[in-house]
């Protein structure tokens, strides 16, 4: 389950179709036309059953929200809320209390799919990340406490949304950046408590959904050419956004 969350767009292949079909739509094609060019992409049928629920919810979702809402999503989706067979899945594999949250989930969509959908809407062009950062950089961040944490670049991760770095955060916090070859040395941090699907993350990507997100004025380059020895473990593909980051460090990692 390529989920970190009970909410509708809390999944990878979720935000997938949302960004696609925006694309679509962007290039000209009707609601019908990016509908069909999505399900043939990925070759939606039923014999995947958790796919298939989570293509027709987001989609349905997607096409509400910008006034494109077509028959075909919308049937698809209720019945795949009324059959509860979407539900199933987070009773076996998701954490306490998930399945109960995705319900609520579910329920407000439903409400809202069978409601009057708003005027279609202009989709924007889809902003395209970047970055200078480079294998073997490193980063400080400083957080809202004004303590800093340190980030190494591993790698990058290219997809439809741009360039992103890859980077390990370092089991380290504190006020005072340690040196370059300190850094190098730093052991990478596990989490204090395992959430979603029991894995655990160090290596994660940073991610940003528009230039306004990245914190330049907390966000500084403290080492350039470092010697990391890569290791694979669960984790790698796993995404941070800027936007969110010290929630999330604060959650995962006990980080202020």
């Amino acid at each position: 389950m390529g989920a970190w969350g009970p909410a509708i767009f809390s999944d990878d292949l979720a935000c997938d179709v949302r960004d696609e079909f925006k694309d679509l739509i962007v290039n000209g094609l009707s609601s019908e036309e990016a509908t069909n060019k999505l399900i043939d992409n990925y070759g939606i049928s039923k014999e995947d059953l958790e796919e298939y629920n989570v293509f027709w919810l987001s989609l349905a979702a997607t096409q509400w929200k910008i006034g494109r809402l077509t028959d075909e999503a919308k049937t698809n989706a209720i019945e795949v809320i009324d059959n509860g067979s979407d539900l199933e899945r987070w009773k076996e594999e998701g954490e306490p209390g998930w399945a109960k949250q995705r319900e609520k989930h579910l329920l407000k969509l439903r409400e809202q799919l069978i409601s009057p959908q708003p005027e279609p809407k202009k989709v924007k062009k889809r902003y395209k990340s970047q970055t200078d950062l480079e294998f073997g950089d490193a980063i400080s961040y400083q957080l809202r406490s004004g303590n800093f944490a340190i980030f190494r670049v591993i790698g990058h991760h290219t997809d439809d949304g741009g360039t992103d770095p890859v980077c390990e955060l370092c089991d380290w916090i504190g006020n005072d950046i340690p040196l370059p070859h300190e850094i190098e040395k730093l052991p990478t941090v596990k989490e204090n408590h395992l959430t979603t699907l029991g894995r655990v993350y160090s290596k994660f990507i940073l991610g940003q959904m528009s230039p306004k997100d990245y914190p330049n004025d907390r966000t500084k380059l403290v080492a350039r050419g470092l010697k990391i020895e890569l290791k694979n473990e669960p984790g790698d593909g796993w995404v941070f956004l800027w936007k969110s980051l010290d929630k999330q460090l604060n959650e995962l990692y006990g980080f202020s």
